[in-house]
Formats: structure tokens, C-alpha cells, sequence
């Protein structure tokens, strides 16, 4: 990238890019115009569960500000995910004024951003329509947030094993007919293709079941399973997947029941 100041620009660039930087949402910006990214605050190890969660209703908001015009950002990741730092105590979001913390959150690198009235195939425009960026939400939420570092050692019967989350997140296991048939009630009620319906038991099983999932992962039986760490409720998330083509409904989800959700944690 570019390494240079704001008043390093012309005048009129300068005047364009401080109305994108004051956008208390999304908008299109130099790295060098906001402060980090997602994945620099959830390295830092210094998010405290509360803290996330509201930084996460942020998050899933900028998505509804996004898809609700029918654009999709097609590249939502927690390093595609900035911040700045700000005074600002509040953002109001659906009328609800909520902590900002210092952070106030911004998709960035709009390069993929697609439309469907810009697609020529009905094919392209349904896997679009299909996976939406709440899919990526999801994977970050359940993947990215976790420490890189190893959360615990597993006992087996002949050592210790460092355990990394990271590494083993995206690996597929065998789920057997009955538990997909135990997963069904937390899917979507909308129909999902072959793709995002594995995609989504196979996370729901290791957040739900991560005992058996560790064990298989492993295939060791007679390991003691570390707790999975997680920084969002697991009731969220699972409202999250249930209402993964409903931005707004999430968001309201989140505001109506923060205290009481945080409060279990």
C-alpha cells in the first residue's frame, strides 16, 4: 500500500476523503485514513466480551446498511472490517444509542462489491443472493475472534497436544444422518444449496457439540475436550444463522437483548 498523510494530498482529495473518514458507517478508504482493522483488535487480546459484543452489533449493522439496497460486499472479512478511533461515547444505530468504546467500525476495500442488477447470469446473481455477507460474519465470529495461540493442551493417552483452534476450525468431519436431522431446527428457514447447508452444520456442530467434534477431529476417544472460547453468546450466534438473510432482524436481536445476554456472560 501507500504510505502517506492525509495533507500529503491535493486540496480536493483532501476535502473528499475527510467526508469519507467522518462516515460514522461505511465507505471507501485508504489504509492509511482509519486507525486498524478487526483482525489487529482481536490480535491485541485486550476486547473484553462486552466491548466485542457491541463492536459486533456495528459490524452486522454496516452489513444491513450494505445489503439493504441489494449491494453485497462479497469480501467481509475481519481484515476488510476497520476502525477509527473516537471520542464519540454513542452511535446511534436503529434509534438505540450504543457504547462505541472508542471504535467506531467501517468496511473497507470495496473491490469486490457487487450488485445483481450488474450480473448477466441468473446463476451468479443466486450464489450471490445465497451467501450473503452474514455468512462471513459467522466464519469470523467463530473462527477469526479466537486466540492464535494455543488455548490449552488436550490429554491423550500418551501426551500432551497443544490444542490450536485456528488450524482445525475449517476441517470438515463426518456428522452422522441424526445430528444433521438435530442441527435442521437451527438452519435457516429458508431453503439452502448443498454448499451452505454444510457449511453451516459443520460450525454449528463444533460450537454445539465441540466435545465430539475435538474427539473425532482427533480421533482419540479418551481425550479431555478444552472449552471452546467464545466471545459472542452462543444464543446470538445461533440467532445469527437462524436469521442469516435478515441483517435487520439480527441487529434488533442484538440491541433488544444485550443486557440481558451480556449479563449471562
Amino acid at each position: 500500500g501507500f504510505d502517506f498523510k492525509l495533507e500529503d494530498l491535493p486540496k480536493p482529495q483532501q476535502k473528499i476523503y475527510a467526508k469519507l473518514d467522518a462516515s460514522p458507517y461505511c465507505s471507501i478508504k485508504l489504509w492509511s485514513l482509519i486507525d486498524g482493522d478487526l483482525r489487529t483488535l482481536l490480535a491485541s487480546d485486550k476486547l473484553s466480551k462486552k466491548v466485542f459484543y457491541d463492536l459486533y452489533i456495528q459490524i452486522v449493522y454496516i452489513v444491513y446498511l450494505i445489503n439493504k439496497d441489494g449491494y453485497y460486499h462479497n469480501d467481509y472479512h475481519s481484515g476488510n472490517i476497520g476502525f477509527t478511533r473516537t471520542s464519540q461515547r454513542t452511535i446511534n444505530i436503529l434509534g438505540n444509542e450504543i457504547p462505541t468504546h472508542g471504535y467506531l467500525m467501517k468496511a473497507i476495500d470495496f473491490g469486490l462489491v457487487l450488485h445483481p442488477k450488474y450480473l448477466d447470469s441468473k446463476k451468479l446473481v443466486k450464489k450471490l443472493q445465497d451467501t450473503n455477507d452474514l455468512f462471513t460474519v459467522f466464519n469470523l465470529l467463530t473462527f477469526n475472534m479466537t486466540p492464535k495461540k494455543p488455548l490449552d493442551k488436550i490429554k491423550t493417552k500418551s501426551n500432551d497436544i497443544p490444542w490450536y483452534w485456528h488450524g482445525r476450525w475449517t476441517n470438515d468431519i463426518e456428522i452422522t444422518k441424526s445430528e444433521k436431522d438435530e442441527l435442521a431446527k437451527y438452519l435457516p428457514d429458508r431453503k439452502l444449496n448443498a454448499d451452505n447447508t454444510r457449511f453451516l452444520q459443520q460450525r454449528l456442530f463444533k460450537l454445539l457439540h465441540s466435545d465430539i467434534w475435538q474427539k473425532r477431529e482427533l480421533k482419540d476417544e479418551t481425550i479431555t475436550p478444552v472449552e471452546p472460547p467464545l466471545m459472542i453468546p452462543l444464543e446470538a450466534l445461533l440467532y445469527l444463522v437462524k436469521h442469516i438473510y435478515e441483517p435487520e432482524k439480527v441487529v434488533k436481536f442484538l440491541i433488544e437483548n444485550r443486557d440481558r445476554l451480556l449479563a449471562d456472560n
